[in-house]
């Protein structure tokens, strides 16, 4: 997990065009559920989602797939007392952006950047191919209405 260099110019567009990219990218893939937990937030996960150092958060590992072929290997970090909100088993099936909306928290505005990293181990696995070769890393910050961010 990396924070963005503050070199990067950013990028603005409209955040309704991209959710209306990802519902329609959500019928068609499949999400395998590679784990869940709830851990402590360490100093970048707590600044990006404005907790404290060691704060509860849980974290959600996805790998999302089209006609069984994986594209995407997806962590997410949701403060705990959102993620309390919705039901865990749903994150076999369902959109994050969807549950974090059954949750209470509809999303509003996304940070992200983009930048190229060799491969974890857990990704190369997922994708069969060596660690040693590059991936492009897409980092987000996704959040509500009001500023406060629901999901890193």
């Amino acid at each position: 997990v990396h924070s963005p260099p503050p070199q990067q110019p950013l990028v603005y567009g409209s955040f309704d065009s991209w959710i209306e990219n990802l519902d329609a990218l959500g019928r068609d893939v499949e999400v395998e559920l590679l784990g869940v937990e709830n851990v402590g937030a360490d100093r970048q996960v707590a600044a990006l989602l404005g907790l404290e150092v060691g704060a509860e958060v849980q974290r959600v590992v996805r790998l999302r797939k089209v006609g069984g072929v994986p594209f995407a290997h997806v962590v997410a970090w949701v403060p705990a007392a959102i993620a309390a909100r919705y039901d865990h088993s749903a994150l076999k099936s369902v959109q994050m952006m969807s549950l974090l909306e059954r949750a209470g928290c509809r999303p509003a505005s996304a940070e992200q950047w983009i930048s190229a990293h060799a491969s974890p181990p857990e990704v190369a696995a997922a994708f069969d191919m060596s660690s040693a070769e590059p991936i492009m890393l897409l980092e987000q910050v996704m959040r509500d209405e009001a500023g406060a961010a629901i999901q890193f």
